[in-house]
Protein backbone atom coordinates (compact mmCIF):
# COMPACT_ATOMS: atom_id res chain seq x y z
CA UNK A 1 0.00 0.00 0.00
CA UNK A 2 1.90 3.37 -1.34
CA UNK A 3 1.62 6.40 1.45
CA UNK A 4 0.86 9.16 -1.25
CA UNK A 5 -1.21 11.84 -0.06
CA UNK A 6 -1.97 12.73 -4.08
CA UNK A 7 -5.20 13.99 -3.31
CA UNK A 8 -5.86 17.17 -1.22
CA UNK A 9 -9.01 18.02 0.54
CA UNK A 10 -11.24 20.42 -0.39
CA UNK A 11 -12.80 22.82 2.05
CA UNK A 12 -16.20 22.13 0.63
CA UNK A 13 -15.92 18.89 -1.39
CA UNK A 14 -19.29 18.37 -4.17
CA UNK A 15 -21.62 15.76 -2.38
CA UNK A 16 -22.09 13.47 -5.14
CA UNK A 17 -25.82 11.73 -5.73
CA UNK A 18 -26.02 8.98 -3.94
CA UNK A 19 -27.70 5.77 -5.32
CA UNK A 20 -30.25 3.86 -2.79
CA UNK A 21 -29.73 0.24 -3.11
CA UNK A 22 -32.70 -1.47 -3.96
CA UNK A 23 -35.29 -3.28 -0.88
CA UNK A 24 -33.26 -6.60 -1.84
CA UNK A 25 -29.97 -5.50 -1.31
CA UNK A 26 -31.07 -4.00 1.89
CA UNK A 27 -32.49 -7.47 2.85
CA UNK A 28 -29.36 -9.15 1.47
CA UNK A 29 -27.23 -7.41 3.28
CA UNK A 30 -28.53 -8.29 6.41
CA UNK A 31 -29.55 -11.79 6.08
CA UNK A 32 -25.00 -11.72 4.48
CA UNK A 33 -24.70 -10.73 8.66
CA UNK A 34 -27.23 -12.61 10.46
CA UNK A 35 -25.77 -15.91 9.00
CA UNK A 36 -21.98 -14.67 8.87
CA UNK A 37 -22.72 -13.62 12.39
CA UNK A 38 -24.27 -17.38 13.41
CA UNK A 39 -21.60 -19.26 11.54
CA UNK A 40 -18.74 -16.86 13.57
CA UNK A 41 -20.75 -17.44 16.63
CA UNK A 42 -21.26 -21.26 16.41
CA UNK A 43 -17.42 -22.03 15.17
CA UNK A 44 -16.79 -19.40 18.60
CA UNK A 45 -18.28 -21.58 20.83
CA UNK A 46 -16.40 -25.10 19.51
CA UNK A 47 -13.42 -23.04 19.97
CA UNK A 48 -14.16 -22.01 23.66
CA UNK A 49 -14.87 -25.60 24.02
CA UNK A 50 -11.76 -27.13 22.79
CA UNK A 51 -9.60 -24.85 25.14
CA UNK A 52 -11.43 -25.09 27.95
CA UNK A 53 -11.69 -29.48 27.42
CA UNK A 54 -7.28 -29.35 26.83
CA UNK A 55 -6.80 -26.09 28.53
CA UNK A 56 -8.32 -26.48 31.61
CA UNK A 57 -10.55 -23.42 33.48
CA UNK A 58 -7.34 -21.77 34.71
CA UNK A 59 -6.27 -21.18 31.27
CA UNK A 60 -9.47 -20.19 29.93
CA UNK A 61 -9.28 -17.86 33.05
CA UNK A 62 -6.43 -15.95 31.96
CA UNK A 63 -7.19 -16.20 28.20
CA UNK A 64 -10.81 -14.13 29.13
CA UNK A 65 -8.13 -11.87 31.13
CA UNK A 66 -6.14 -11.18 28.37
CA UNK A 67 -9.01 -10.97 26.11
CA UNK A 68 -10.91 -8.64 27.89
CA UNK A 69 -7.81 -6.03 28.19
CA UNK A 70 -7.66 -6.31 24.80
CA UNK A 71 -10.73 -5.40 23.84
CA UNK A 72 -10.84 -2.94 25.93
CA UNK A 73 -8.17 -1.74 24.05
CA UNK A 74 -9.67 -1.96 21.10
CA UNK A 75 -11.91 0.73 21.73
CA UNK A 76 -9.30 3.26 21.10
CA UNK A 77 -8.32 1.32 18.33
CA UNK A 78 -11.72 1.32 16.40
CA UNK A 79 -11.84 4.91 17.43
CA UNK A 80 -15.95 4.86 16.42
CA UNK A 81 -14.46 4.01 12.93
CA UNK A 82 -17.57 1.84 12.74
CA UNK A 83 -19.51 4.94 13.34
CA UNK A 84 -17.84 7.40 11.23
CA UNK A 85 -15.95 5.48 8.17
CA UNK A 86 -18.81 3.14 7.29
CA UNK A 87 -20.94 6.86 6.88
CA UNK A 88 -18.20 8.35 4.93
CA UNK A 89 -17.45 5.61 2.57
CA UNK A 90 -21.15 5.39 1.60
CA UNK A 91 -21.56 8.60 1.13
CA UNK A 92 -18.00 9.43 -0.89
CA UNK A 93 -17.45 6.00 -3.13
CA UNK A 94 -15.16 7.53 -5.37
CA UNK A 95 -13.31 8.68 -2.16
CA UNK A 96 -13.26 4.85 -0.47
CA UNK A 97 -9.54 4.09 -1.21
CA UNK A 98 -8.49 7.66 0.47
CA UNK A 99 -10.63 6.98 3.36
CA UNK A 100 -10.18 2.94 3.63
CA UNK A 101 -6.31 3.42 3.02
CA UNK A 102 -5.97 6.28 5.26
CA UNK A 103 -8.10 4.33 8.36
CA UNK A 104 -6.02 1.40 7.59
CA UNK A 105 -2.87 3.93 8.91
CA UNK A 106 -4.83 5.17 11.41
CA UNK A 107 -6.22 1.99 12.92
CA UNK A 108 -2.58 1.05 12.88
CA UNK A 109 -1.35 3.73 14.73
CA UNK A 110 -3.82 3.49 17.59
CA UNK A 111 -2.82 0.01 17.84
CA UNK A 112 0.41 0.39 18.83
CA UNK A 113 0.07 3.31 21.38
CA UNK A 114 -3.12 1.62 22.86
CA UNK A 115 -2.02 -1.79 23.37
CA UNK A 116 1.18 0.01 24.89
CA UNK A 117 -1.15 1.59 27.11
CA UNK A 118 -3.50 -1.54 28.69
CA UNK A 119 -0.13 -3.39 28.98
CA UNK A 120 1.28 -0.51 31.05
CA UNK A 121 -1.60 -0.94 32.77
CA UNK A 122 -1.46 -4.55 33.71
CA UNK A 123 1.71 -3.58 35.36
CA UNK A 124 0.54 -0.74 37.42
CA UNK A 125 -2.64 -3.18 38.42
CA UNK A 126 -0.37 -5.62 39.46
CA UNK A 127 -0.65 -8.49 36.99
CA UNK A 128 2.31 -11.34 36.93
CA UNK A 129 4.81 -11.11 33.68
CA UNK A 130 2.85 -14.27 32.74
CA UNK A 131 0.07 -12.03 32.14
CA UNK A 132 1.83 -9.39 31.01
CA UNK A 133 3.52 -11.33 27.83
CA UNK A 134 0.69 -13.01 27.13
CA UNK A 135 -1.11 -9.60 26.57
CA UNK A 136 1.90 -7.84 24.49
CA UNK A 137 1.62 -11.75 22.41
CA UNK A 138 -2.05 -11.35 21.74
CA UNK A 139 -1.81 -7.36 20.98
CA UNK A 140 0.33 -8.71 18.52
CA UNK A 141 -1.84 -11.44 17.02
CA UNK A 142 -5.02 -9.17 16.78
CA UNK A 143 -3.34 -6.21 14.77
CA UNK A 144 -3.67 -8.09 11.41
CA UNK A 145 -7.19 -8.52 12.66
CA UNK A 146 -7.66 -4.82 13.48
CA UNK A 147 -6.66 -3.96 9.70
CA UNK A 148 -9.16 -6.77 7.94
CA UNK A 149 -12.07 -4.99 9.96
CA UNK A 150 -11.40 -1.34 8.63
CA UNK A 151 -11.69 -3.06 5.26
CA UNK A 152 -14.79 -4.94 6.22
CA UNK A 153 -15.84 -1.32 7.51
CA UNK A 154 -14.98 -0.43 3.76
CA UNK A 155 -17.09 -3.64 2.22
CA UNK A 156 -20.27 -2.11 4.54
CA UNK A 157 -19.92 1.51 2.72
CA UNK A 158 -20.78 -0.12 -0.19
CA UNK A 159 -23.50 -2.46 0.33
CA UNK A 160 -21.10 -5.31 0.05
CA UNK A 161 -21.85 -7.10 3.55
CA UNK A 162 -21.74 -10.55 2.38
CA UNK A 163 -18.23 -9.86 1.93
CA UNK A 164 -17.66 -8.41 5.45
CA UNK A 165 -19.63 -11.79 6.14
CA UNK A 166 -17.21 -14.19 4.04
CA UNK A 167 -14.43 -12.86 5.58
CA UNK A 168 -15.54 -13.51 9.37
CA UNK A 169 -16.43 -17.05 8.83
CA UNK A 170 -12.80 -18.04 6.86
CA UNK A 171 -11.24 -16.24 10.13
CA UNK A 172 -13.10 -18.14 12.61
CA UNK A 173 -12.50 -21.39 10.31
CA UNK A 174 -9.40 -20.73 10.24
CA UNK A 175 -8.85 -20.10 13.63
CA UNK A 176 -10.75 -23.28 14.58
CA UNK A 177 -8.47 -25.39 12.47
CA UNK A 178 -5.08 -23.72 13.57
CA UNK A 179 -6.58 -24.44 16.79
CA UNK A 180 -6.84 -27.89 16.22
CA UNK A 181 -3.29 -28.00 14.89
CA UNK A 182 -1.81 -26.87 18.43
CA UNK A 183 -3.92 -28.92 20.66
CA UNK A 184 -2.70 -32.41 18.61
CA UNK A 185 0.95 -30.82 18.71
CA UNK A 186 -0.07 -30.21 22.58
CA UNK A 187 0.41 -26.32 22.18
CA UNK A 188 -0.64 -24.22 25.41
CA UNK A 189 -1.93 -20.76 25.66
CA UNK A 190 0.57 -18.88 23.60
CA UNK A 191 -0.27 -21.36 20.93
CA UNK A 192 -3.68 -20.54 21.25
CA UNK A 193 -3.16 -16.90 20.65
CA UNK A 194 -0.36 -17.86 17.92
CA UNK A 195 -3.30 -19.83 16.14
CA UNK A 196 -5.92 -16.52 16.35
CA UNK A 197 -3.37 -14.51 14.85
CA UNK A 198 -2.58 -16.41 11.90
CA UNK A 199 -6.45 -17.14 11.59
CA UNK A 200 -6.49 -12.94 11.44
CA UNK A 201 -3.70 -12.64 8.97
CA UNK A 202 -5.31 -14.76 6.45
CA UNK A 203 -8.58 -12.87 6.87
CA UNK A 204 -6.47 -9.86 6.22
CA UNK A 205 -5.27 -11.42 3.02
CA UNK A 206 -9.01 -12.32 1.93
CA UNK A 207 -10.18 -8.72 2.72
CA UNK A 208 -7.59 -6.85 0.18
CA UNK A 209 -8.65 -9.48 -2.49
CA UNK A 210 -11.90 -9.01 -1.90
CA UNK A 211 -11.35 -5.46 -1.87
CA UNK A 212 -11.18 -5.87 -6.14
CA UNK A 213 -15.20 -6.95 -5.77
CA UNK A 214 -15.91 -3.77 -5.17
CA UNK A 215 -14.18 -2.05 -7.74
CA UNK A 216 -12.90 0.42 -5.09
CA UNK A 217 -10.45 3.01 -5.86
CA UNK A 218 -6.77 2.04 -5.02
CA UNK A 219 -5.72 2.46 -1.68
CA UNK A 220 -3.38 5.14 -0.47
CA UNK A 221 -3.12 7.86 2.26
CA UNK A 222 -4.03 11.40 2.64
CA UNK A 223 -2.81 12.63 5.98
CA UNK A 224 -4.44 15.52 5.82
CA UNK A 225 -7.54 13.02 6.11
CA UNK A 226 -5.95 11.61 8.56
CA UNK A 227 -6.99 14.31 11.20
CA UNK A 228 -10.63 14.17 9.78
CA UNK A 229 -11.11 10.35 10.48
CA UNK A 230 -9.40 10.96 14.16
CA UNK A 231 -11.80 14.45 14.64
CA UNK A 232 -15.42 12.08 13.15
CA UNK A 233 -14.77 9.21 15.07
CA UNK A 234 -13.88 11.16 18.38
CA UNK A 235 -17.61 11.31 19.40
CA UNK A 236 -18.18 7.57 18.88
CA UNK A 237 -14.89 6.73 21.66
CA UNK A 238 -16.50 7.75 24.78
CA UNK A 239 -20.00 6.15 24.10
CA UNK A 240 -18.46 2.85 23.46
CA UNK A 241 -15.81 3.13 26.02
CA UNK A 242 -19.40 3.68 28.82
CA UNK A 243 -21.18 0.48 26.81
CA UNK A 244 -17.28 -1.51 26.77
CA UNK A 245 -15.50 -0.51 29.97
CA UNK A 246 -17.70 -3.07 32.38
CA UNK A 247 -16.02 -6.31 30.83
CA UNK A 248 -12.55 -4.81 31.34
CA UNK A 249 -13.35 -3.50 35.13
CA UNK A 250 -14.93 -7.21 36.11
CA UNK A 251 -12.16 -9.14 34.51
CA UNK A 252 -9.64 -7.47 36.14
CA UNK A 253 -11.16 -7.03 39.45
CA UNK A 254 -11.74 -10.58 39.80
CA UNK A 255 -8.28 -11.65 38.99
CA UNK A 256 -7.21 -9.42 41.69
CA UNK A 257 -9.71 -10.69 44.21
CA UNK A 258 -10.04 -14.47 42.82
CA UNK A 259 -8.41 -17.50 41.79
CA UNK A 260 -7.47 -17.95 37.91
CA UNK A 261 -9.96 -20.93 37.85
CA UNK A 262 -12.85 -18.48 39.18
CA UNK A 263 -11.68 -16.64 36.31
CA UNK A 264 -12.54 -19.50 34.07
CA UNK A 265 -15.46 -20.51 35.10
CA UNK A 266 -16.99 -16.64 34.57
CA UNK A 267 -15.60 -16.74 31.19
CA UNK A 268 -17.60 -20.14 30.75
CA UNK A 269 -20.81 -18.51 32.26
CA UNK A 270 -20.28 -15.31 29.98
CA UNK A 271 -19.92 -17.68 26.84
CA UNK A 272 -23.35 -18.70 26.92
CA UNK A 273 -25.08 -15.55 27.75
CA UNK A 274 -22.97 -13.87 24.72
CA UNK A 275 -24.87 -16.42 22.53
CA UNK A 276 -28.60 -15.84 24.38
CA UNK A 277 -28.20 -11.74 24.04
CA UNK A 278 -27.70 -12.58 20.47
CA UNK A 279 -31.62 -12.22 19.31
CA UNK A 280 -31.90 -9.14 22.04
CA UNK A 281 -28.98 -7.11 19.78
CA UNK A 282 -30.54 -8.32 16.46
CA UNK A 283 -33.60 -6.85 17.61
CA UNK A 284 -32.06 -3.55 18.32
CA UNK A 285 -30.28 -3.33 15.44
CA UNK A 286 -34.04 -3.76 13.44
CA UNK A 287 -35.56 -1.88 15.51
CA UNK A 288 -33.51 1.30 15.19
CA UNK A 289 -34.03 2.64 11.76
CA UNK A 290 -37.53 1.80 12.37
CA UNK A 291 -37.57 4.30 15.36
CA UNK A 292 -34.92 6.88 13.88
CA UNK A 293 -37.86 7.18 10.87
CA UNK A 294 -41.17 7.62 13.25
CA UNK A 295 -39.06 9.85 16.01
CA UNK A 296 -41.78 12.79 15.06
CA UNK A 297 -44.69 10.26 15.35
CA UNK A 298 -45.90 9.65 18.42
CA UNK A 299 -48.92 7.44 17.67
CA UNK A 300 -46.90 5.47 14.88
CA UNK A 301 -44.09 5.35 17.60
CA UNK A 302 -46.37 4.10 20.36
CA UNK A 303 -47.11 0.89 17.84
CA UNK A 304 -44.17 -0.33 16.83
CA UNK A 305 -42.35 0.18 20.25
CA UNK A 306 -45.41 -1.99 21.93
CA UNK A 307 -44.62 -4.13 19.17
CA UNK A 308 -41.15 -4.24 20.10
CA UNK A 309 -41.38 -4.66 23.84
CA UNK A 310 -43.98 -7.42 23.68
CA UNK A 311 -41.30 -9.61 21.71
CA UNK A 312 -38.25 -8.57 23.97
CA UNK A 313 -39.83 -8.94 27.08
CA UNK A 314 -40.80 -12.64 25.73
CA UNK A 315 -37.46 -13.38 24.29
CA UNK A 316 -35.86 -12.30 27.49
CA UNK A 317 -38.24 -14.01 29.94
CA UNK A 318 -37.60 -17.32 28.32
CA UNK A 319 -33.66 -16.69 27.97
CA UNK A 320 -33.72 -15.94 31.99
CA UNK A 321 -35.53 -18.96 32.87
CA UNK A 322 -34.18 -21.37 30.53
CA UNK A 323 -30.63 -20.36 31.93
CA UNK A 324 -31.78 -20.81 35.39
CA UNK A 325 -33.20 -24.04 34.53
CA UNK A 326 -30.63 -25.51 31.81
CA UNK A 327 -26.95 -24.58 33.16
CA UNK A 328 -25.82 -27.78 33.64
CA UNK A 329 -27.06 -29.02 31.02
CA UNK A 330 -25.41 -26.35 28.40
CA UNK A 331 -21.96 -26.02 31.22
CA UNK A 332 -21.90 -30.09 30.89
CA UNK A 333 -22.21 -30.41 26.72
CA UNK A 334 -19.81 -27.39 25.54
CA UNK A 335 -17.36 -27.89 28.74
CA UNK A 336 -16.43 -30.81 30.93
CA UNK A 337 -18.42 -30.47 33.96
CA UNK A 338 -15.57 -32.10 35.70
CA UNK A 339 -13.47 -28.79 36.22
CA UNK A 340 -15.83 -26.31 35.11
CA UNK A 341 -19.37 -27.36 37.29
CA UNK A 342 -19.33 -24.20 39.38
CA UNK A 343 -19.52 -22.15 36.19
CA UNK A 344 -23.17 -23.69 36.53
CA UNK A 345 -23.73 -21.39 39.36
CA UNK A 346 -22.23 -18.80 38.06
CA UNK A 347 -24.34 -19.16 34.88
CA UNK A 348 -27.76 -18.93 37.15
CA UNK A 349 -26.40 -15.89 38.86
CA UNK A 350 -26.52 -14.60 35.76
CA UNK A 351 -30.21 -15.06 34.69
CA UNK A 352 -31.49 -12.21 35.94
CA UNK A 353 -29.28 -9.83 34.15
CA UNK A 354 -30.32 -11.50 30.93
CA UNK A 355 -33.95 -10.44 30.83
CA UNK A 356 -32.62 -7.09 31.83
CA UNK A 357 -30.55 -6.78 28.99
CA UNK A 358 -33.16 -7.86 26.62
CA UNK A 359 -34.70 -4.76 27.99
CA UNK A 360 -32.00 -2.09 28.16
CA UNK A 361 -30.99 -3.02 24.38
CA UNK A 362 -34.62 -2.35 23.20
CA UNK A 363 -34.70 1.43 25.33
CA UNK A 364 -31.06 2.08 24.26
CA UNK A 365 -31.86 1.30 21.22
CA UNK A 366 -35.10 3.72 21.30
CA UNK A 367 -32.90 6.44 23.22
CA UNK A 368 -29.87 6.79 20.64
CA UNK A 369 -32.36 6.20 17.28
CA UNK A 370 -34.40 9.27 18.73
CA UNK A 371 -31.05 11.23 20.14
CA UNK A 372 -32.59 13.45 22.84
CA UNK A 373 -30.62 11.96 25.92
CA UNK A 374 -27.81 10.48 24.22
CA UNK A 375 -25.66 12.48 26.68
CA UNK A 376 -27.28 11.43 29.93
CA UNK A 377 -27.67 7.62 28.74
CA UNK A 378 -23.89 7.74 28.29
CA UNK A 379 -23.80 9.25 32.16
CA UNK A 380 -26.07 6.70 33.22
CA UNK A 381 -23.53 3.61 31.53
CA UNK A 382 -20.69 5.31 33.47
CA UNK A 383 -22.89 5.14 37.03
CA UNK A 384 -23.67 1.53 36.70
CA UNK A 385 -20.28 0.95 35.06
CA UNK A 386 -19.62 2.23 38.86
CA UNK A 387 -21.93 0.81 41.15
CA UNK A 388 -20.74 -2.67 39.77
CA UNK A 389 -17.54 -2.27 40.15
CA UNK A 390 -18.06 -1.05 43.91
CA UNK A 391 -20.10 -4.06 44.47
CA UNK A 392 -17.19 -6.31 42.96
CA UNK A 393 -14.98 -5.07 45.54
CA UNK A 394 -17.58 -6.54 48.14
CA UNK A 395 -19.32 -9.60 46.42
CA UNK A 396 -16.70 -11.13 44.95
CA UNK A 397 -14.00 -11.68 48.54
CA UNK A 398 -17.78 -12.58 50.19
CA UNK A 399 -18.63 -15.29 47.63
CA UNK A 400 -14.75 -15.91 46.93
CA UNK A 401 -14.39 -16.76 51.20
CA UNK A 402 -17.49 -18.48 51.93
CA UNK A 403 -18.44 -20.68 48.43
CA UNK A 404 -14.84 -21.19 46.81
CA UNK A 405 -16.57 -18.77 43.90
CA UNK A 406 -15.82 -15.35 43.48
CA UNK A 407 -17.58 -15.24 39.92
CA UNK A 408 -21.04 -15.40 41.72
CA UNK A 409 -20.64 -12.23 43.73
CA UNK A 410 -19.36 -10.69 40.28
CA UNK A 411 -22.65 -12.01 38.44
CA UNK A 412 -24.57 -10.58 41.03
CA UNK A 413 -22.97 -7.17 41.10
CA UNK A 414 -23.22 -7.11 37.17
CA UNK A 415 -27.30 -7.55 37.35
CA UNK A 416 -27.63 -4.90 40.22
CA UNK A 417 -25.85 -2.37 37.64
CA UNK A 418 -27.83 -3.60 35.04
CA UNK A 419 -30.81 -2.79 37.20
CA UNK A 420 -29.53 0.84 37.80
CA UNK A 421 -28.81 1.14 33.98
CA UNK A 422 -32.43 -0.40 33.94
CA UNK A 423 -34.18 2.50 35.85
CA UNK A 424 -32.25 4.99 34.09
CA UNK A 425 -33.06 4.12 30.51
CA UNK A 426 -36.79 4.01 31.92
CA UNK A 427 -36.45 7.77 32.71
CA UNK A 428 -34.74 8.52 29.91
CA UNK A 429 -36.99 6.74 27.45
CA UNK A 430 -38.93 9.26 24.69
CA UNK A 431 -42.67 9.77 25.03
CA UNK A 432 -44.64 6.43 23.82
CA UNK A 433 -41.68 4.26 24.31
CA UNK A 434 -42.99 3.27 27.87
CA UNK A 435 -46.39 3.73 29.13
CA UNK A 436 -48.50 2.55 31.67
CA UNK A 437 -50.15 -0.33 29.61
CA UNK A 438 -46.13 -2.15 29.25
CA UNK A 439 -46.10 -2.19 32.83
CA UNK A 440 -48.69 -4.82 32.38
CA UNK A 441 -46.47 -6.54 29.32
CA UNK A 442 -43.75 -6.93 31.86
CA UNK A 443 -45.75 -8.41 34.27
CA UNK A 444 -47.15 -11.12 32.16
CA UNK A 445 -43.28 -11.79 31.16
CA UNK A 446 -42.79 -12.41 34.96
CA UNK A 447 -44.98 -14.16 35.52
CA UNK A 448 -44.47 -16.72 32.13
CA UNK A 449 -40.89 -16.93 33.55
CA UNK A 450 -41.93 -18.01 37.14
CA UNK A 451 -44.58 -20.95 35.60
CA UNK A 452 -42.06 -22.24 33.37
CA UNK A 453 -39.14 -22.06 36.51
CA UNK A 454 -42.17 -23.93 38.55
CA UNK A 455 -42.67 -26.55 36.21
CA UNK A 456 -38.70 -27.03 35.86
CA UNK A 457 -37.93 -27.62 39.33
CA UNK A 458 -40.70 -29.97 39.85
CA UNK A 459 -39.52 -31.68 36.85
CA UNK A 460 -35.68 -31.44 37.84
CA UNK A 461 -35.24 -35.54 38.51
CA UNK A 462 -37.11 -36.44 35.08
CA UNK A 463 -35.73 -37.20 31.83
CA UNK A 464 -33.97 -34.73 29.96
CA UNK A 465 -36.42 -34.67 27.67
CA UNK A 466 -39.14 -34.29 29.64
CA UNK A 467 -37.14 -31.54 31.74
CA UNK A 468 -36.97 -29.35 28.22
CA UNK A 469 -40.11 -29.90 26.69
CA UNK A 470 -42.94 -29.84 29.48
CA UNK A 471 -41.34 -26.17 31.31
CA UNK A 472 -41.42 -25.02 27.19
CA UNK A 473 -45.38 -25.91 26.71
CA UNK A 474 -45.94 -24.23 30.14
CA UNK A 475 -44.06 -21.07 28.96
CA UNK A 476 -46.01 -21.37 25.61
CA UNK A 477 -49.51 -21.50 28.01
CA UNK A 478 -48.61 -18.64 29.99
CA UNK A 479 -47.39 -15.94 27.20
CA UNK A 480 -50.67 -17.01 25.70
CA UNK A 481 -52.76 -16.81 28.89
CA UNK A 482 -51.46 -13.40 30.48
CA UNK A 483 -51.74 -11.78 26.72
CA UNK A 484 -47.69 -11.17 26.27
CA UNK A 485 -48.62 -12.96 23.00
CA UNK A 486 -52.21 -13.37 20.92
CA UNK A 487 -53.07 -15.08 18.19
CA UNK A 488 -52.96 -12.03 16.23
CA UNK A 489 -49.24 -11.50 17.42
CA UNK A 490 -48.90 -14.28 15.60
CA UNK A 491 -50.70 -13.71 12.35
CA UNK A 492 -49.26 -10.18 12.29
CA UNK A 493 -45.37 -11.35 12.58
CA UNK A 494 -46.33 -13.82 9.47
CA UNK A 495 -47.99 -11.67 7.40
CA UNK A 496 -44.88 -9.52 8.63
CA UNK A 497 -42.92 -12.23 6.91
CA UNK A 498 -44.83 -13.23 4.14
CA UNK A 499 -44.42 -9.77 2.85
CA UNK A 500 -40.67 -9.11 3.37
CA UNK A 501 -40.53 -12.64 1.57
CA UNK A 502 -42.69 -11.61 -1.68
CA UNK A 503 -40.66 -8.17 -1.89
CA UNK A 504 -37.05 -9.60 -1.65
CA UNK A 505 -38.77 -12.35 -4.76
CA UNK A 506 -39.81 -8.94 -6.56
Amino acid sequence: MSEASTIAVDSAPPRPAISVPPRRSIARNVVSLLLGQIGTMAISIVISAIIGRFLGAASLGMLYLVMASINFAGIFVEWGQQGYLVAEVAKFRERSGELIGTALVARFILAIVSYALVALCARLLGHGPEVRSLLVLMAVCVVPGNLATTLAQGFRGHDRMELEAITNIVNSACNLAFLLVAMKMHGGLQSVMLAAGGAATVSLVLALLLTRKVRMPRLHVNWQRLRDILAGGAPFVFFNLALSGHPYVDANLLAMLASPSVVGWYAAAQRFVGILIFPAGIAGVALYPTLARFAGDASALRSKARDALRLVLMLGALASAGTALYADVAVSLVFRRDGFEPAIDVLRALAPYLFLMFVNILLGSAILAIGRARAAFTVAKFVALTVGGLLDVILIPYFETRYGNGAIGLAIALSVAELVMTVAALRLAPDGIIERGHWRLAGAALVSAAAMLVAGALLRNAPLPVRFVVPLIVFAVAIRATGLFTVADGRRIWEAARLRSEASRA
